[in-house]
């Protein structure tokens, strides 16, 4: 087994008892220097987190506000639609204009018709 192959696993390995150990691995890891540092590496890597685990870290109070202030721009309120005012009163103008267009179209053809039968 190669120091490349033994790298691949021994973070996988690194908090398992010798006797765990593939028996490759074993075999290297009983003359490679290097790999046994590595491993010895990986182990203390281990211990470190185990004990990270029961640590409480209590973060200021700013410190929700500040990340959000570094994350977000500055807020900038604009309109996405207009205000109901204004739809209320384009609603009303487009249906009277509808209203006097369809009462001209009315008129207009009930003038022509009228012409028509008087002539």
């Amino acid at each position: 087994m190669l120091c490349d192959d033994v790298a691949l696993h021994l973070s996988a390995y690194s908090a398992a008892d010798e006797t765990s150990l593939p028996l490759p691995l074993r075999h290297h890891l009983a003359t490679c220097l290097q790999c046994q540092a590595e491993r010895a590496g990986y182990r203390r890597l281990h211990r470190e987190l185990r004990h990270l685990r029961y640590e409480t870290v209590q973060p200021d109070d700013q410190l929700l506000q500040d990340v959000l202030d570094s994350v977000r721009p500055p807020a900038t309120v604009t309109p996405i639609r207009p205000s109901r005012r204004k739809a209320y009163v384009g609603g009303i103008a487009a249906a009277a204009t509808a209203g006097a267009a369809g009462a001209f179209v009315l008129v207009t053809k009930l003038t022509t018709k009228g012409h028509r039968l008087a002539g």
